[in-house]
């Protein structure tokens, strides 16, 4: 197969499966729509959104997360078909992730990065704020800034599953002056 019709053909397989998702989920309460900014091995949206999706369909959510490949357009016609109770929104860096392509289902919108802080993206966070019931903040430093412009925000510090195997002490570990996970601008 080309280059080319694998990545037409990724996002089509993928909003078909989401379609399936839906149908087995028919009549389930409550519901829930995941977007993330990025996938599952960026770990910001593997924390704030993949593990937040699994975790609430173990304990009877119904949940569907768009990956990262589904356009505006597709999200949407999931969005119509699913007909969400709450739209989680993580950070506004994909060009979907915006409360106004998402009518009027209640949007969460969760910002772990001090994305306002880049005068390219700024706008986009103002956005996502204004559109957003609710906001869910990384840090202190995003929460207060955040509360500049909007009402109800809560802080919710990123934790990662507890390991099957001791971690290494960072003593042991080389000194490290800077590092970045995902994404460095």
């Amino acid at each position: 197969l080309s280059g080319r019709f694998r990545s037409a053909l990724g996002p089509l397989m993928r909003e078909l499966k989401l379609y399936g998702e839906i149908v087995k989920n028919r009549g389930a309460k409550p519901r829930v729509m995941i977007l993330p900014s990025h996938d599952r091995q960026v770990g910001s949206s593997l924390l704030r959104a993949y593990n937040i999706a699994d975790h609430l369909a173990a304990n009877g959510w119904a949940t569907i997360i768009c990956h990262k490949s589904l356009s505006r357009q597709a999200r949407q016609r999931i969005a119509a078909a699913f007909r969400p109770d709450i739209i989680l929104i993580q950070k506004s860096r994909h060009p979907a992730n915006l409360p106004k392509y998402y009518g009027d289902t209640p949007i969460v919108f969760d910002i772990d990065d001090a994305d306002f802080q880049n005068p390219t993206q700024e706008s986009r966070f103002l956005e996502g704020l204004r559109g957003s019931r609710r906001v869910i903040a990384g840090s202190k430093f995003t929460a207060d800034w955040c509360r500049q412009h909007h009402s109800s925000v809560d802080i919710v510090w990123t934790g990662t599953p507890v390991r099957a195997t001791p971690v290494r002490p960072q003593s042991g570990r080389a000194h490290i002056v800077a590092w970045a996970s995902s994404g460095p601008h």
